[in-house]
Formats: structure tokens, sequence, C-alpha cells
């Protein structure tokens, strides 16, 4: 499953390490303000 995120806090965003520990796939840098990522989640998980 595809999940976009859209940076909309005015700040930047980190993305915590143990995202990535349980197959979620995506960059790992900073999400800056009014920027989107998408993040490729593991099947049967949910956002």
């Amino acid at each position: 499953m595809k999940f976009i995120y859209f940076n909309d806090t005015g700040r930047k965003v980190n993305i915590h390490p143990a995202t990535f520990s349980h197959g979620c796939t995506g960059s790992s840098e900073p999400i800056k303000p009014l920027e989107q990522r998408v993040f490729e989640l593991p099947e049967g998980t949910f956002p």
C-alpha cells in the first residue's frame, strides 16, 4: 500500500528510525514544509 504524507506543519518533520524496521520503504530524510513523501507499506499493514 502506498501512503503519501504531505507536510503542512510549517516545520521539518523527522522520520522515526523504527518506521523502516518492519518493512516500510521510503526516504528517511526529514520532510520539509510543503513537501510530500511517499511511503510503501508492507501488505496487511495500515498507516
